[in-house]
């Protein structure tokens, strides 16, 4: 399973692969902090460390407690893909996000930090939003489920699953084909993300 777009030069590796989700990626703030919304810019700005005061972005005249997640972390990696925070070097994808950022491993601890912390900010998967944080909208965009599917809300990701047709055993195919049904779109909706329709849906 990948939570990001499979390049070219996998797709041409001979998988079959399926859509089954969109999972937004939610900034989010302390309960306590009046900013409702961020743009684009000044989100990147805040990650590169070029904003560090919420007074820059017209809050309270106090530092920014910026928590991002480890650079293993697939939801880093599609934040940091639709920022545009990272860079080529040497053939290989590095992160341009500032050194200066509180690093942990699970979208709990990032919500963990946030809710303890008036002056933090983080992002996680929408599917892990709940009443210990408060969300904040994106280039003026709410982050839910209909905002997902009319793709005008921006700061998403695929959650896909991929095989090859003659490495998996009858269980795996048999799952494979479940999790396009009707029952899997609702599980997967019970859970928090938004499942995909394809166009012949």
């Amino acid at each position: 399973m990948s939570s990001r777009y499979l390049t070219e030069e996998e797709y041409n590796d001979g998988l079959v692969v399926k859509q089954i989700a969109y999972d937004g990626l939610a900034v989010v703030v302390n309960h306590k902090n009046p900013l409702n919304n961020l743009s684009r810019e000044q989100l990147y700005k805040v990650y590169k460390g070029e904003i560090t005061n919420w007074k820059e972005l017209g809050g309270e005249d106090r530092a920014i407690a910026v928590v991002t997640r480890e650079v293993s972390s697939g939801t880093r990696y599609a934040f940091e893909n639709q920022l545009g925070l990272t860079r080529v070097l040497n053939n290989r994808r590095v992160s341009t996000i500032s050194q200066n950022l509180l690093v942990v491993n699970s979208n709990s601890m990032v919500k963990t930090l946030v809710s303890d912390n008036q002056q933090a900010l983080g992002f996680i998967s929408m599917g892990s939003i709940d009443a210990s944080v408060k969300p904040l909208n994106f280039n003026g965009i709410v982050p839910n489920s209909e905002n997902l599917l009319n793709k005008k809300y921006k700061l998403a990701r695929p959650f896909i699953v991929f095989y090859h047709p003659d490495q998996v055993d009858e269980d795996a195919l048999e799952f494979a084909k479940f999790i396009t049904t009707d029952q899997a779109k609702n599980l997967i909706g019970n859970h928090g993300y938004t499942p995909y329709e394809s166009e012949a849906d």
